[in-house]
């Protein structure tokens, strides 16, 4: 089951309390990620694991990287900056996340889906690693875990919100057009649409694996957290997909997510991203696009196509596919108004 999803915890979280448990651990099936319950019985945010593993990294070797995505919570690379590491910021992905971690040859990395690298560990995700980590932390104090996070979970998340929407794209370019005028806020394009103020910031990204919309938020309050959850969920709900036929369903492309997640250009290593309307997946670096065939792509250089060339069946040409760097650091910035 995937602990993700708040459901799958249930059992646990009650078993801790029923049991006066310290701490209760949950992994997925290849152990590669892992959430916690605290003794209270209440979940503890990946990020804020993420901040503690960072601090006892960075204990060992000072001044190291450490990278986190931009879902993650904003304190992680606060608590990484206040401990003398060096934050990096990256888009949502395994394999992006890996190969920065050997670029920059970054001690540890975590991700808001509980995913933590560990630079000792070839790169690679291990939760049991993870909860070893946490393990140790409790020995070498008497607080318990809902006091030893709680200075590393200092802000109000939404959680991630996914929405069926017909075209991912035309909304976050909607959402982007609302904002655009309006000097208190900035915006960046690393991974979807990032908008930051002054005590809070969202994410909206169409998910590489199915026509979703994912929206996250956080803020230093819940009032405020709620009131920019809840305006960019109207505007998204405006176009939200209901009900797709039988047919709908039969013409979309399905790919295992976990594949997707894996899955690279052949030809120059960068992440993809799926075009449900033609069956195809294109690279967001070099603009390569692959055919998906019976679900199965064809990760073959000889069988792309440059997207400037026309559809197959077709005179269309498909719209070039970019990728933005990161905006840089955050500035302060304040609430949307009424």
């Amino acid at each position: 089951a995937n602990p993700l999803d708040p459901a799958n915890l249930v059992d646990l979280q009650a078993a801790v309390v029923r049991e006066q448990a310290d701490v209760g651990l949950a992994f997925d099936g290849d152990a590669d990620r892992c959430f916690v319950v605290d003794e209270l019985g209440n979940a503890v945010s990946p990020s804020a694991l993420t901040a503690l593993i960072a601090v006892r990294s960075l204990a060992s070797e000072p001044g190291a990287h450490v990278i986190h995505n931009l879902i993650t919570s904003k304190a992680v690379p606060e608590v990484v900056a206040r401990h003398g590491g060096v934050p990096v910021r990256t888009q949502v992905g395994h394999s992006l996340i890996k190969a920065t971690m050997a670029d920059t040859n970054a001690v540890f990395g975590g991700e808001h889906s509980g995913h933590y690298y560990f630079r000792d560990f070839w790169f690679a995700d291990s939760g049991m690693l993870a909860a070893l980590h946490l393990l140790a932390a409790m020995a070498a104090t008497d607080r318990p875990v809902s006091r030893l996070v709680a200075d590393y979970d200092p802000y109000v998340a939404s959680g991630e919100i996914n929405t069926a929407v017909v075209a991912p794209a035309t909304v976050v370019e909607e959402i982007a057009a609302a904002f655009a005028a309006r000097d208190d806020v900035r915006l960046d394009t690393l991974d979807g649409l990032t908008v930051t103020g002054s005590d809070w910031w969202l994410n909206v990204r169409a998910s590489n694996t199915e026509p979703l919309l994912r929206l996250n938020v956080e803020a230093e309050s819940e009032d405020t957290m709620a009131s920019v959850r809840d305006r960019m969920l109207s505007l998204i709900k405006a176009h939200e997909q209901h009900n797709p036929t039988n047919a709908d369903e039969e013409t979309t492309v399905k790919l295992d997510p976990v594949l997707l997640d894996i899955l690279v250009c052949p030809d120059c290593k960068g992440s993809l991203t799926v075009d449900y309307d033609n069956d195809e997946l294109i690279c967001n670096q070099c603009g390569l696009i692959y055919p998906v065939r019976d679900d199965i792509p064809v990760m073959l250089v000889d069988e792309a196509r440059r997207s400037d060339s026309p559809l197959p069946g077709t005179s269309e040409v498909a719209p070039p596919v970019t990728a933005e760097a990161d905006a840089g650091p955050e500035q302060p910035m304040s609430a949307p108004a009424d």
